[in-house]
């Protein structure tokens, strides 16, 4: 994932092993989240010229890396190859027995004698300890700054440096902004760093195909982690071909213990900024109801295995809980709107309404199932064991339209 510190580690881990490798260290920058990455034959070429600068060297890729292992022979040299694009570009890179190959990548990808390492975001304590080390007034905040930062390093280090460059800004005022979910990539900024954490997130979705970009939009009205078959249902993904591609970019990140998925909390911001890009179509609305329609049916077949109930009848068609949007509804503020969601039974004499939530979450929030009314001759408000439902005669409450009263 990007931010997370991949090439501070490498950087680190190449000053102690300086003693090891006496021969040279060589910097490789493969630029591969770069629209034009850097070709195998010009980082074969860089470190050739590293120790002969002079030289006139040929262009084809085959015998520059016949020369680059000629050179290596014999020596202890360690290549650092920062921010690879994929194993092709790196392939030609694998040096000769003495040397060692350093690589930092966003994508995940195997090689021959290639050990991989994921990198996690930083535990608690030393997310807090990296938030006062850069700005020692946050004092006591400094926790709930690195829970809403995601204990990202990337993010954390642009806030704490905002907050040491901006000495007007209190860090209670901050944390206050940080709350506000529509807005926390832009508040927290690029100080301190190159490129802000949305920036960085940005390079890994621009090399996206256009599946890959409309299913990981798609993943943001998931509240927290998710399953393989939660996507195939939510996103239209049955084959998990576009599961497996954000895997392997590093935008969905993988329990191997649950064997579920889940999205950082930035990242999950990050693709909800997106989901109402018009090039996917407006997807968020469809992604939204079948992940509220999913979580509704899986609620209620969960308590009739639990009550030892076969299955479940209604006397209304389970389409009533898929949630419909009022055809003359306008969007609020933000891009959420008002949604009308009536019963799709002609003969039912109730209705199923709800209204949109903020913009800045999931329309349909963690617990969306609870959220639902079914139609029901219960006196309103009871408890049920699905949650509170409402009982209602009139099948306009979301909003005033004439549609809704139809």
């Amino acid at each position: 994932q990007g931010g997370v510190g991949k090439t501070e580690l490498a950087l680190a881990a190449a000053k102690k092993l300086d003693s090891r490798f006496p021969d040279g260290q060589i910097l490789v920058a493969l630029r591969g989240t770069d629209p034009e990455p850097l070709s195998a034959a010009e980082a074969l070429a860089a470190v050739i010229s590293r120790f002969e600068p002079d030289a006139r060297l040929p262009e084809d890729a085959g015998k520059l890396q016949a020369l680059y292992l000629s050179l290596l022979h014999d020596k202890k040299v360690l290549v650092l190859a920062d921010n690879a694009r994929d194993a092709a570009q790196v392939r030609p890179l694998l040096p000769p027995p003495g040397s060692l190959l350093l690589v930092t990548a966003r994508t995940r990808f195997a090689l021959p004698g290639l050990a991989a390492i994921d990198l996690d975001c930083l535990a608690e304590p030393e997310a807090v300890q990296l938030l006062q080390k850069i700005c020692p007034r946050i004092g006591g905040r400094a926790a709930a700054i690195a829970k809403k930062c995601g204990r990202l390093p990337l993010a954390l280090r642009a806030a704490a440096s905002l907050l040491e460059v901006r000495c007007d800004i209190d860090p209670a005022d901050y944390l206050r902004d940080l709350s506000v979910e529509a807005d926390r990539l832009q508040t927290i900024g690029a100080e301190g760093g190159e490129i802000g954490i949305e920036a960085s997130l940005g390079l890994s979705y621009a090399r996206l195909p256009a599946a890959a970009q409309r299913v990981f939009c798609a993943l943001a009205v998931f509240p927290a982690d998710f399953d393989a078959a939660a996507v195939a249902v939510v996103c239209g993904d049955g084959g998990q071909a576009e599961l497996g591609t954000l895997f392997r970019y590093s935008l969905v990140e993988f329990d191997h213990q649950e064997g579920r998925y889940c999205l950082h909390d930035l990242t999950r911001l990050f693709a909800a900024a997106r989901i109402y890009d018009p090039a996917h179509g407006g997807e968020r609305l469809p992604a939204e109801e079948r992940h509220a329609c999913a979580r509704t049916k899986s609620s209620l077949d969960g308590w009739g295995r639990l009550k030892g109930i076969g299955f479940l009848s209604f006397p209304f068609p389970l389409e009533v809980l898929w949630p419909t949007p009022c055809p003359t509804a306008k969007p609020r503020s933000g891009g959420s709107g008002c949604y009308g969601l009536r019963s799709l039974g002609a003969a039912s004499t109730n209705s199923v309404a709800k209204r949109a939530s903020r913009p800045s979450r999931s329309i349909y929030g963690e617990n969306a199932w609870r959220n639902y009314r079914l139609p029901s001759r219960r006196r309103p408000n009871r408890q049920t064991p699905f949650g509170r439902y409402v009982c209602c005669r009139r099948p306009a409450l979301a909003c005033n339209c004439p549609a809704a009263r139809n």
